[in-house]
């Protein structure tokens, strides 16, 4: 009896020291050495029967990516932005629309370009400013639409500032709406839905291995060096959904940023059905909607005559529809020259940092006076 009494204390003492290694050991990787779980933090997305998919109100939680860390507030109307109720006798009203450049991917939220715009505003000028980021990761310009048409609208905006990026904003607009899925908390798309299912029956046999893919980043850790391992013995490709998932995004990524030189036209039927209607249900609402044309890195390391061509046809659709146009790429392309590329991008995820955010928000300051956008 006293043996078996033994056996169980061991056994017992052993569990819960490797419980409490584990748990410290999950913490000491969450405050020295966290891992990236997604591209984008664990419940920061929730489908949507009209837009595929849209920031969940009320999230709020910290964003690790290669390089960088920031916290993400999300307030109940679904903005990445304070909260916002009628418009204020005598306040003129800017709203930005977007993809991630627009919602500040990699910054935070103070430092976002319609932040630091409304801080000029209001100093500069006499008039009371109110700047709300509708940005959202990822959206294309029919997502932007309908966003517009449902949250837009009734921030009662004076103005309308499109983000239009459109080394991936043409692909996207032919993509179906209906192509997201959630997995463990992470949104994918079709594709990466179905890695995320497969690599639950494949690999080591363990219990809840979704679960734990999805929170813990002991789990991703072992993972990771697992994979590695297993990769130096076999020459296999890579299966932890993880690393799949990462490196489909870089390659993505890769592909989106590839300067492109094309010699006809590429503004499609439907991207030009999108900006009108936008400038249309503007107007419909008493605003003016802007497009505001967005470079990429490696387009302003390019010589002019390879990109130009390419953005007279977006600004030919910009005043096809009576859309005033700002565009960046000088200001960048300028940058560019005078080599302080490194501190207005990351060089990993290629958005801006605070001070591209900064660049852009007093180039869009500059131009809205000399347009005589803003009163």
């Amino acid at each position: 009896m006293q043996r078996l009494y033994t056996c169980l204390l061991s056994f017992t003492l052993t569990i819960g020291a490797c419980v409490v290694g584990l748990i410290l050991f999950e913490s000491g990787l969450r405050l020295f050495n966290p891992q990236i779980l997604e591209i984008h933090p664990n419940g920061m997305w929730q489908l949507s029967d009209t837009r595929g998919c849209q920031l969940t109100p009320g999230f709020e939680g910290d964003h690790t990516f290669v390089d960088f860390t920031v916290r993400i507030t999300i307030n109940e109307q679904g903005f990445r932005d304070r909260s916002y109720g009628p418009k204020p006798p005598g306040v003129f009203r800017i709203l930005t629309i977007g993809d991630s450049f627009t919602f500040g991917f990699g910054v935070d939220q103070h430092e976002v370009y319609s932040k630091v715009l409304e801080s000029i505003l209001n100093k500069q000028t006499a008039q009371t400013f109110e700047v709300i980021n509708g940005g959202a990761p990822g959206y294309s310009t029919h997502q932007e639409l309908i966003l517009l048409k449902e949250a837009g609208l009734a921030m009662e905006p004076d103005l309308v500032l499109v983000g239009f990026y459109p080394f991936n904003d043409l692909r996207d607009n032919q993509l179906p709406i209906n192509r997201y899925a959630l997995a463990y908390g992470y949104l994918y798309d079709e594709k990466g839905y179905n890695i995320v299912l497969q690599n639950e029956k494949t690999g080591l046999p363990i219990p809840f291995k979704g679960y734990l893919w999805a929170h813990f980043h002991a789990y991703r850790f072992l993972a990771d060096r697992y994979h590695k391992l297993k990769s130096s013995w076999t020459y296999a490709p890579l299966s932890d959904v993880g690393d799949r998932e990462k490196e489909r995004a870089d390659e993505s990524q890769d592909q989106s940023n590839q300067p492109v030189t094309l010699t006809k036209p590429i503004v499609d039927k439907k991207t030009s059905r999108l900006f009108r209607e936008i400038a249309e249900v503007t107007r419909g609402n008493g605003g003016q909607a802007v497009m505001l044309l967005i470079p990429d890195i490696k387009q302003v390391a390019n010589p002019e005559s390879m990109w130009k061509p390419q953005w007279d046809q977006y600004k030919t659709m910009a005043s096809l529809n009576t859309m005033p146009v700002i565009d960046l790429s000088p200001v960048f392309v300028e940058a560019n020259r005078t080599d302080r590329t490194r501190e207005l991008w990351y060089m990993v995820n290629k958005h801006w940092k605070a001070r591209g955010h900064r660049l852009t928000a007093e180039t869009i300051y500059k131009s809205l006076l000399e347009q005589h956008l803003i009163p």
